[in-house]
């Protein structure tokens, strides 16, 4: 089970690692600035940032909301592309997967879209979306705080 946001972002980097089709893994602070990000990145870059959270405090739960973008750039042939939008499809539903297993509740991406644009001589390919990810948090400290009067 995942308690923090620190763990849930190792555990995708270490995703990101054993990937094949996955050359680089970034970790953004600001996703207003995703796109600058994959554009200096290398070829076949997954980025991931959160984008806001919300606390039940019924239950004790953090919902992290995380953006992510898989890009990848090829030659300008119909196949390569194909190739490139295939395997970026591939590798978030492989995330969408293994989130799935490391969560303790279901996994849903949301707005997923494809894009390709044309950059230089070659053609960059993106599948980019967001998902959210509970957190359990712990009641535990706060009983401890009540033993000193806090």
């Amino acid at each position: 089970m995942i308690n923090s946001h620190k763990e849930l972002v190792a555990e995708i980097k270490i995703f990101a690692e054993k990937m094949e089709l996955i050359n680089d893994f970034k970790y953004m602070k600001d996703t207003d600035k995703i796109v600058d990000e994959v554009n200096a990145s290398e070829p076949r870059v997954l980025v991931i940032g959160v984008d806001g959270v919300s606390f039940d405090e019924e239950n004790y739960n953090q919902v992290m909301t995380y953006s992510f973008v898989m890009a990848d750039e090829t030659i300008y042939d119909t196949d390569s592309i194909i190739n490139s939008e295939e395997e970026n499809i591939f590798c978030v539903s492989s995330l969408a997967d293994y989130l799935k297993y490391i969560a303790d509740g279901e996994i849903e991406l949301q707005g997923v879209s494809l894009a390709t644009e044309q950059v230089g001589e070659g053609i960059f390919t993106s599948i980019s979306g967001k998902f959210d990810f509970i957190i359990k948090r712990s009641p535990s400290y706060w009983k401890k705080m009540e033993e000193y009067n806090v």
